[in-house]
């Protein structure tokens, strides 16, 4: 899924506004799904930059800082992952 996903970011990156942020989310705890699609999203985006998620709630673990993963264990669900991508330029 990695190529699909890789080409719907390309895609809407366009679309955001100077200061905007971009919401990268998955339900796979795969890192080539997850970090690994923000790093060459970020290598071929340079006025992005990777921020870190915000949390109404505090989580248990930020396995994946800045980014926000959360394991199966963590709270007996399903595994995600969540990044935010704001726009610099």
């Amino acid at each position: 899924m990695t190529r699909v996903q890789s080409e719907i970011l390309d895609a809407v990156a366009p679309t955001v506004k100077v200061g905007g942020r971009l919401t990268y989310s998955t339900c796979t705890i795969t890192h080539e799904e997850n970090q690994d699609v923000v790093a060459a999203f970020l290598q071929r985006h340079p006025d992005f930059r990777q921020v870190t998620v915000p949390t109404l709630a505090p989580v248990t673990h930020n396995h994946a800082a800045p980014a926000l993963q959360i394991l199966p264990h963590d709270y007996g669900s399903d595994g995600f992952f969540i990044a935010s991508l704001e726009r610099v330029q």
